[in-house]
Order: C-alpha cells, then sequence, then structure tokens
C-alpha cells in the first residue's frame, strides 16, 4: 500500500478535513515533497478556476449546438448497426439452418434444391395427417412445404441486406461527422 494513499485523497477532498486528519496532512505535506508538489499543483489549480470566472458562450452558440444535437439524432450509432447486423445474420443463420433440415430429410442434391415435385402439397397434408410427433411433423411440413431455393435466396437477401445496411450506416456515420 503506497504511504501516500489517504494523504492524496485528502489534498484533493472537497470537504473540509477533521482537525485530526488536517494536522496530519500538514504533517505529511512538511515531510514528503512528491505530496506537497500535488498539493501546491492542486492549489494552483483550484485558484485559477475561481479566477477564471464564468464564461459566456459566443453568440450563435445555442443554434449551433441545437443543429448539431438534430444532426446527431438523425444519425445511427454503433448499437443500431451492430442490432441490424445481429438480426441480418440471425435471419441467414435461420433460413440456413431451415434448408440443412429440409436437405437433410430428403438427400441433397443440387437439382432437388432449384427443383421440386409438384406432388410437395399433396405430401405435407399426408404428413400432416400421419404425424405422430409434433416436432417431426413440424419438419417434415417445412421440408416439404418450401422448396430449398427459396431459403439460399432468402440467405442471400438477409446477407445483401445486411451489407447495404452497414454501408448505409457508414454513410450516415460519416455525413454526421461533418
Amino acid at each position: 500500500m503506497s504511504r501516500h494513499l489517504p494523504f492524496e485523497d485528502w489534498i484533493f477532498a472537497d470537504e473540509a478535513l477533521p482537525e485530526n486528519d488536517l494536522r496530519e496532512l500538514q504533517r505529511h505535506l512538511r515531510d514528503c515533497a512528491e505530496c506537497r508538489s500535488i498539493d501546491q499543483r492542486w492549489q494552483a489549480a483550484r485558484q485559477s478556476l475561481r479566477e477564471a470566472g464564468m464564461q459566456t458562450p459566443a453568440p450563435g452558440f445555442t443554434t449551433r449546438w441545437k443543429a448539431m444535437a438534430t444532426r446527431r439524432l438523425k444519425t445511427p450509432g454503433p448499437a443500431q448497426a451492430w442490432i441490424f447486423l445481429a438480426a441480418t445474420g440471425l435471419g441467414s443463420l435461420v433460413m440456413a439452418a431451415l434448408l440443412a433440415v429440409q436437405t437433410s430429410a430428403e438427400g441433397f442434391s443440387l437439382t432437388g434444391v432449384f427443383s421440386r415435385s409438384s406432388t410437395a402439397v399433396a405430401g405435407t397434408l399426408r404428413d400432416w395427417a400421419n404425424a405422430s410427433n409434433a416436432l417431426g411433423m413440424v419438419f417434415r411440413i417445412v421440408s416439404r412445404s418450401i422448396p430449398p431455393a427459396w431459403y439460399l435466396i432468402a440467405v442471400f437477401f438477409l446477407s445483401v441486406l445486411g451489407i447495404l445496411g452497414l454501408l448505409w450506416f457508414v454513410r450516415k456515420t460519416r455525413e454526421g461527422k461533418k
């Protein structure tokens, strides 16, 4: 523990110190050049602040400040960009997971991804009637109802949307700094 610790705190204290602490601080300042220097500089800084007085803002300050605040409110912040990126990324992951469920249920082939038979609706109705497991039923319905190409299109769309959103965010941020 530093031998200066309570004394440094006492030097910067705003409230008046109890008489015992004040005597101890003065004794330490006589013996310690480092703390004495800190105390002298702090007292000089406080005196400068008292002498400086209150400054009045330049004409038009309020108008400029309000304009700057309005501009900042219109400029998206980093949190908005992260939320947007997380939402589009999560959407892409969900679409990719659904595509994986569908292709694993029926076996994967590239031609099967882009072409579906016309019996999908009939198969969906058959699965609905014969399903014994609710989760299995949902997976079978999803796998037969939605063509796999739609998942790929959705993942692509969400990815493009995420990139465009980030580009927009960068542009708006740069505009806000001007």
